[in-house]
């Protein structure tokens, strides 16, 4: 793979990606948001943007992530432990 130019040929990604050229061409043309550069001699793809572009792609990004979300929107009530809770009356 060449990194040094910072770009990825049709070839290249496919490597990286494992899968065929076919593959990388259907999802460039399926997916407008997919970086990807026309010039001379055919498209190029500039490594960082892809890998950003695929990790931001990922699915089941896990509960830490989706949760850190949902701490914000929810008004935060304080806990109260065992040991600090008055004794209820009898």
């Amino acid at each position: 793979m060449s990194l040094s130019d910072g770009y990825w040929t049709v070839a290249e990604l496919a490597d990286y990606l494992k899968c065929s050229r076919w593959t990388i061409t259907r999802r460039v043309k399926d997916d407008p948001g997919f970086p990807v550069l026309y010039g001379f001699g055919g498209p190029r793809f500039p490594v960082e943007r892809v890998k950003a572009y695929l990790q931001r792609q990922e699915s089941g990004r896990g509960r830490a992530y989706k949760s850190a979300r949902l701490l914000h929107s929810v008004a935060q009530m304080p806990v109260v432990s065992s040991a600090s809770a008055p004794e209820p009356a009898a």
